[in-house]
């Protein structure tokens, strides 16, 4: 499944910004064919002074609230208080959101439509923005409801916005200043549709960047689970969660609860594996508690577990241990509580800091004490 965290969002917000930046003039040239000329210039002041008031520490809720406050409440003319309820209405989709995949960004999407049609009473063939976003929303849409992945969803809204957006150039306007030169419109774009066709393609090429990302993450990653017969049921689902989260899983069993294998040669098998890969593979283990297994893998060469039975746990273990083994109890915690447990501890990577002279020092403390250093 394809997808991005909401907090690493905000740079959709950014590469926008610098979309409409590089095309005011663009954009105020072709206002200036038929209306007053003035919407390169009102759109970059709006999207110039969200740059201002950004800060690294906004997810993409926060930073599309931002911008659409902004245009709604700062920026004169129609368009700043019609894309400014775009924005608005795509952030509040992802208000309690932490991941955004396929169907959330649809309706995201959906949401920003729905938001303009309120404020714009038009449809297609008006020679509005919405020529370019409804035929955009439309075609996402139906690429998602045919199986299509979410990146090629993506390439599917911003061709039809494209495509849309050209197809004011014969069209005549209906609406607006421009509605009063009638025929005398046809023949030029529509700037309301050149700019929403700029918006379109740099929300889904910058999205699609962001799959990427964490695609070639993944890329990167095995995942090798084990168990013993009293988790058995907990591994099979996590195993079926972690591969739709886009990772390899190797699974080392138990594959059955007849299977008697004692929990510790589960353990050292699956740190056996991770050490051949150099440890560029992570584990997980489940027993009944998950004290034996993170027991028996703290025992092992270069081995890190820890026992993780809440999220902010799971997230220390990463980012102030560099564990790279998860041991969890099927007999303590529930198989939804342990999905997001796996999902955060998976997401995180150990960023050194202040940890990593920490983490180094317990290095030299298993050098000392084993036999073998690695």
């Amino acid at each position: 499944m394809e997808y991005f965290r909401n907090k690493d969002g905000a740079v959709i917000v950014s590469d926008l910004i610098e979309t409409i930046q590089k095309n005011k003039e663009y954009l105020s040239e072709i206002d200036g064919a038929i209306g007053d000329g003035d919407h390169g210039i009102n759109m970059n002041k709006g999207f110039t002074l969200c740059s201002e008031r950004l800060n690294k520490d906004m997810d993409l809720k926060d930073s599309l609230n931002l911008l659409g406050d902004i245009l709604l409440c700062e920026i004169g003319g129609s368009m700043g208080p019609i894309y400014g309820s775009f924005f608005n209405r795509m952030s509040e989709i992802v208000k309690n959101t932490e991941d955004i995949d396929e169907t959330i960004f649809g309706e995201m999407l959906e949401a920003g439509l729905n938001g303009i049609r309120e404020l714009v009473p038009t449809d297609i063939g008006d020679k509005t923005l919405l020529d370019a976003l409804i035929p955009a929303v439309n075609a996402y849409c139906g690429a998602e409801k045919a199986g299509k992945d979410f990146s090629e969803a993506l390439d599917a809204a911003a061709l039809a916005a494209e495509k849309g957006k050209e197809a004011t150039r014969d069209m005549v306007a209906k609406v607006g200043r421009a509605s009063r030169l009638g025929e005398r419109s046809r023949g030029v774009l529509d700037a309301g549709a050149v700019s929403c066709a700029l918006i379109v393609r740099s929300l889904c090429a910058t999205t699609q960047k962001l799959i990427a990302e964490r695609n070639r993450d993944y890329g990167k990653k095995t995942i090798v689970i084990g168990c013993d017969n009293a988790a058995v049921e907990l591994k099979d689902m996590l195993k079926e969660y972690i591969q739709n989260l886009g990772y390899l899983v190797e699974d080392i069993g138990c594959y059955s609860k007849e299977d008697e294998t004692y929990y510790p040669h589960v353990a050292q098998k699956l740190c056996q594996e991770i050490e051949k890969s150099g440890f560029e593979k992570e584990g997980i283990l489940l027993c009944g508690t998950g004290i034996g297994m993170a027991m028996t893998a703290n025992k092992c060469p270069g081995i890190r577990a820890a026992v993780c039975h809440d999220n902010f746990s799971a997230e220390r273990a990463k980012l102030s241990n560099d564990g790279n083994v998860l041991c969890m109890g099927a007999r303590v915690i529930g198989a939804e509580l342990a999905k997001k447990i796996v999902k955060e501890w998976l997401a995180i990577e150990f960023q050194g800091g202040a940890s990593g002279p920490k983490v180094n020092s317990m290095i030299e403390i298993e050098h000392k004490n084993f036999k073998r250093e690695l």
